[in-house]
Formats: structure tokens, C-alpha cells, sequence
């Protein structure tokens, strides 16, 4: 039986929490000391006064709009002036523990074919930026799939060179999550509500398929316009485009030599047990044992970290 990420890496088992984000902030008057839920981090690919603010612990999806509205009404409350420019950016990590390296494959499948209409639906400042690279930017990403798909294993996508990729897999051997970088911080934060409400969309509708093969044969058989219509349901008006369909078509084409790969053989699963901790940047990794859950929350407030 395939094994899932939460038994394959070292990381804090959290099933019950979805999400974690990110925000990328410029601006003037930001504040630092913030009471609950957020931290306040340096980050040096920003300019003049700036931070990224991160959410303390990741948190169950139906708290991600609140824990965005505290941030949004702190910043107001303490006079910040966001002014955030092409450098900022909002990074999502979707929670994948549950998952197998191949239902994990499926996921950034059929992200990639919408991937042209996602990071459009995110701002033209995101296409072709060098921070939130699409695989069309970057054809290394489509080999690197290739190879994980030929190994059963994600092991090929977990390292620097796919860090500033729209969709940075290097992140499940740190959090057990996939980090999606392609939004840009907009000035209202409440819109990034939406884009987690997409990814979310993606991830359920590519745990329906066993093989990624099956993704490209379904989108094929019924047309690109219904099915974003079938996997993004209500949240199909949001990505409305004239070249929807044509888009479409190229993610699909962009993907098929991932999903037409043939396994060449099956590699014993990546373990702390028969990798070296260098391998898995153990610097990185500030969790406490696998398998332990967190502890029951208060039920109207998420505890301190």
C-alpha cells in the first residue's frame, strides 16, 4: 500500500490543518508586534520598509477569511499605508500529509494545466515574474515532474533550483505541504480568500483520479471551458478569460509527457531512516515528532506559538 507524506518525512502531523500563508508586505507604518495569530519576519527580497507577515500555525480552512480579516483590520487600525509592489507576493501552503506522492502528483498535474489562467487571474505583474515561475518560464519544472513521475518519487521537486516556482513542491519535505506562490499581495487581503478557496478546488478535484493520465483523458473528453466549470464550480466566473479554452488546451499539452510517463521502477520510499539528515535541511525543520497530532484547540481561539 502506498505510503502517504505524513509517514515518508519528518514533519509535525497536522490533519486537521489546511492552510498556512504567507504575505509579502511593502508599505510605510507596518507594524511589527502583532498580538495573535500573526508573526512578523525579514524578508530580504523586499525593498524600503517592508515584512511578511506569517501566520503563526497552520489553521483549518473554514478559519483562513477570519485570521485574514484580524490582519487586514490590524493594519488599519495602526495607520499602515500597503503599497506592495511586484516583489510581494502571497504564498499558500495547502496541506498534503494525507496524501501519496502520486495523489500529490495528480494535485500539481492539474494545477499546471490552469496554471496560465490562475497566475492571469493573479495579475499581469505575476506572468513571467521571476519569483512565482510558471512552467511555461521554466521548462526544468516540467522535467523535474517527469523524473518523479519515472522514479515514484517526489524526491526530483525538493531542492533550491524549484523554490520560485508558481507551485514549489521543496516544501513537503520542510512542512508536508505544497506552496503555491503565483498571487501577488493585493491591497485588500481579503481577496486572498478566493485563491485559497481555488487551490482548495484543485486539490479535491485531483484526489477524484488514481493515475494522472486520467486527468488529461477527462479534460479532453468533455472540453477545456466545462471542465473548469466542473472543478471550480460557483468560482468559474472569477476566471473568465477570452483564451480560457486556448490556455486550456496548452496546460494540457504542457503536461501529457508528465502524465504519459511510464514508471520505470519504484524506489524505495524517501525515509529519515535511509536518507541523510543533510538531505532533508534538518536546519529547516522545527517540528516536533511524526505521528503526534496537536492537541484540542479553544474553540474560539487558535493557540499561541
Amino acid at each position: 500500500m502506498p505510503r502517504k507524506i505524513k509517514d515518508l518525512y519528518n514533519v509535525r502531523y497536522r490533519p486537521d490543518k489546511d492552510i498556512g500563508i504567507e504575505i509579502e508586505m511593502e508599505g510605510q507604518h507596518l507594524p511589527i508586534g502583532i498580538p495573535k495569530f500573526w508573526q512578523a519576519a525579514h524578508d530580504g527580497s523586499l525593498r524600503g520598509e517592508s515584512i511578511e507577515y506569517i501566520l503563526r500555525a497552520p489553521i483549518h480552512r473554514s478559519k483562513t477569511s477570519s485570521r485574514l480579516l484580524y490582519l487586514k483590520k490590524y493594519l488599519k487600525d495602526n495607520g499602515a499605508i500597503l503599497a506592495p509592489s511586484d516583489r510581494c507576493g502571497v504564498h499558500i501552503h495547502v496541506n498534503c500529509q494525507e496524501l501519496t506522492e502520486n495523489q500529490v502528483l495528480n494535485f500539481a498535474i492539474l494545477y499546471l494545466i490552469f496554471e496560465a489562467i490562475l497566475v492571469k487571474w493573479c495579475g499581469e505583474d505575476r506572468e513571467g515574474n521571476l519569483f512565482c515561475l510558471r512552467a511555461s518560464d521554466a521548462e526544468y519544472i516540467i522535467q523535474g515532474l517527469i523524473q518523479c513521475r519515472q522514479n515514484s518519487s517526489l524526491r526530483h521537486m525538493q531542492n533550491n533550483r524549484f523554490r520560485y516556482a508558481s507551485i514549489n513542491m521543496a516544501a513537503i519535505k520542510k512542512f508536508g505541504s505544497v506552496e503555491f506562490r503565483a498571487m501577488g499581495t493585493p491591497k485588500n487581503l481579503s481577496s486572498i480568500q478566493l485563491w485559497i478557496e481555488m487551490l482548495l478546488k484543485i486539490k479535491k478535484a485531483s484526489l477524484g483520479y488514481r493515475e494522472p493520465h486520467e486527468i488529461v483523458e477527462d479534460l479532453s473528453l468533455i472540453g477545456g471551458i466545462e471542465y473548469v466549470k466542473r472543478v471550480f464550480g460557483p468560482l468559474y466566473k472569477h476566471l473568465i478569460c477570452p483564451d480560457l479554452h486556448q490556455l486550456c488546451i496548452e496546460g494540457v499539452q504542457r503536461v501529457q509527457p508528465i502524465a504519459y510517463t511510464p514508471v520505470l521502477q519504484v524506489e524505495e520510499p524517501v525515509t529519515m531512516q535511509n536518507i541523510s539528515a543533510g538531505a532533508l535541511d534538518m536546519a529547516q525543520l522545527q517540528w516536533a515528532p511524526m505521528g503526534q497530532p496537536d492537541p484540542p484547540e479553544p474553540p474560539d481561539e487558535e493557540p499561541e506559538f
